[in-house]
């Protein structure tokens, strides 16, 4: 029974000890090549400036600007699109998108098939 408090302060100055260590020791930053970050499917439209998106895909039909941020929408043929933009050093910027049906009960398209869509039918506009 004696040798339990001696047993818990070895413990508690072992991880003290590795504690310390944790603190001390410099911390490597991952590649920039390591860091992948999830496009959405939208490609090269992921970071694009709001010029770049008008090129792709026209002038949306519904746009809303709030705060630090932008929302479009686009109706497609066969699809509609949700682009949502946020402020960058370098102006607004694509962060995201989503889709819905056009037409009531349809399963909406990826961002990829709907943006597809656009593509095949050249823009809106």
């Amino acid at each position: 029974m004696r040798a339990l408090p001696l047993i818990a302060a070895v413990l508690l100055l072992g991880s003290g000890i590795a504690q310390a260590a944790e603190k001390s020791a410099p911390r490597r930053a991952e590649p920039e090549s390591a860091v992948e970050e999830d496009d959405g499917g939208l490609g090269a439209l992921f970071h694009a400036s709001t010029a770049a998106v008008r090129e792709r895909l026209g002038d949306p039909d519904v746009s809303r600007a709030e705060g630090k941020g932008a929302f479009w929408t686009y109706r497609l043929p066969n699809c509609a699109l949700f682009v949502f933009f946020h402020e960058s050093p370098r102006g607004l910027r694509v962060t995201g998108a989503s889709t819905g049906p056009r037409k009531r009960g349809e399963p909406p398209m990826t961002v990829q098939q709907c943006l597809a869509t656009a593509v095949q039918f050249g823009s809106p506009n």
